[in-house]
């Protein structure tokens, strides 16, 4: 299935419960919805070459698609754990300054960020959207749904689909952690046991 079939699968369905509501502004609140997905799961994530001098201690991450968001965590060539923190968005402070010049890794989790694609939708790997558009189609819908003094506007609505979002998210978490393998287990042996 195609990313622009999937879009438009939750417009039309957002289309149906959404009595006048107009194509740019469940688009927008489409972005917002998907930001907040992937800023609350962390199931987007890219890693990072870094490479680090003995100099400094702050580095800059581009990833290839999208905007970094959270550190999940940085190694250095040998696999081992480096102390850092991402207190600005993209720019990654190590702990202490390295003793020699190596390549890090960082694994930084991504969230949707303009341009658009030709469409006006977001651009994220197209599994995330194939995997939860309900999900996103929930998330839409609570929050146009408590928009006051539209047609379609429904405290009960927004109440019942922002549930469905958050459990959505939920659910998202824990398939991320399992590796989305059925029944796995959440957590593993630290590798050095």
């Amino acid at each position: 299935m195609s990313r622009v079939n999937d879009f438009n699968r939750i417009l039309t369905a957002a289309r149906v419960k959404l009595p006048g509501a107009l194509d740019t502004q469940i688009k927008s609140e489409m972005f917002f919805v998907i930001d907040e997905f992937m800023k609350d799961t962390d199931i987007w994530w890219e890693d990072i070459d870094m490479p680090v001098n003995t100099t400094d201690k702050f580095y800059d991450v581009v990833p290839s698609m999208g905007l970094a968001n959270s550190l999940l965590e940085v190694r250095d060539s040998g696999d081992k754990p480096i102390s850092a923190a991402m207190e600005i968005p993209g720019t990654i402070e190590l702990q202490t300054t390295p003793a020699q010049a190596d390549t890090f890794v960082a694994k930084v989790g991504l969230t949707v960020v303009d341009p658009l694609s030709n469409e006006n939708l977001p651009q994220f790997p197209d599994w995330i959207l194939a995997q939860y558009y309900p999900v996103f189609l929930n998330g839409v819908l609570s929050r146009m749904m408590a928009t006051l003094g539209k047609p379609y506007y429904s405290p009960q609505g927004a109440v019942f689909h922002g549930k469905n979002f958050v459990a959505g998210k939920s659910q998202a978490m824990v398939n991320s952690g399992r590796k989305n393998k059925s029944g796995g287990q959440t957590w593993r042996f630290p590798k050095f046991a």
